[in-house]
């Protein structure tokens, strides 16, 4: 039973990361190479934090936090706005 639920909750996590929108990290004076390793070290906080990089709104929001705490805000990336490594 308990395995049924953590599968179920798995799909639906992978499943709301599909309809999720991109975001963009900014912040004033941060070059690619900053951004890099900032998103890397949040990355590794999430990891360490559960064990792995699950998905889903929870360990989104220890990310974005974690982004936060090195000076990002965060955006919905526009339509027409390439992901570029220009800033």
């Amino acid at each position: 039973m308990r395995r049924r639920m953590t599968v179920g909750l798995v799909i639906a996590c992978l499943a709301g990361c599909q309809s999720s929108p991109a975001m963009v990290w900014d912040r004033p004076g941060a070059t690619v190479d900053d951004l890099e390793r900032d998103e890397s070290a949040c990355r590794d906080f999430v990891r360490k934090t559960w064990g792995t990089i699950p998905a889903g709104p929870l360990s989104r929001e220890y990310f974005a936090d974690c982004m936060r705490s090195h000076g990002y805000t965060s955006r919905l990336r526009q339509p027409d706005e390439t992901l570029s490594p220009t800033r």
